[in-house]
């Protein structure tokens, strides 16, 4: 590749950052703004000064991984580990990542169709493919969806985790 090109590529990946980062201090202003020109605006200002904040937050972090030069996937974390032990351990950390939050997940969307199903509530904010599961085919369907996929990455990482160990100890 030439150099051009991959300076580039480098260059392009601070877009993220910059932007947050933009966006974290004009939300920022908009609050000055809001505080000094409208003073009975303050629910306004605090909730454009919190989202500044973590514009920011968010940018800054984007700004360093970047400068770290972090990968970007996990395949790429795992072409770059040192040894195999290290990309086991990070192929470990991402299942129990996945068990984590799909667990979290898919606790919230099951309380969301309970309270759909026992009539608690007449409208319940799910993910799309969840509500579609729900009108199609019912409730327990709708409800083992989100587990149902986060099995499915689990099962992806333990297979990637077997391939990395037959390679490891060179076993066919």
């Amino acid at each position: 590749m030439p150099p051009r090109i991959r300076t580039l590529g480098h260059y392009l990946r601070y877009r993220h950052p910059v932007v947050s980062i933009a966006a974290g201090v004009f939300l920022l202003v908009v609050t000055v703004i809001l505080l000094t020109s409208y003073p009975n605006k303050w629910d306004l200002a605090l909730l454009t000064g919190a989202l500044g904040v973590m514009g920011l937050c968010v940018g800054i972090y984007l700004f360093r991984c970047v400068q770290r030069g972090a990968p970007e996937t996990l395949n790429e974390a795992l072409q770059k580990a040192s040894s195999p032990a290290d990309a086991a351990r990070m192929i470990r950390q991402a299942m129990w990542g996945v068990s984590i939050v799909i667990g979290l997940w898919g606790a919230l969307e099951a309380y969301e169709l309970m309270r759909l199903e026992l009539g608690w509530a007449d409208r319940v904010p799910l993910w799309q493919p969840v509500g579609d599961i729900y009108a199609a085919f019912g409730f327990w369907p709708a409800v083992l969806l989100v587990p149902g996929l986060g099995l499915l990455a689990i099962l992806s990482l333990a297979r990637k985790l077997r391939t990395l160990k037959e390679r490891q100890t060179e076993r066919i």
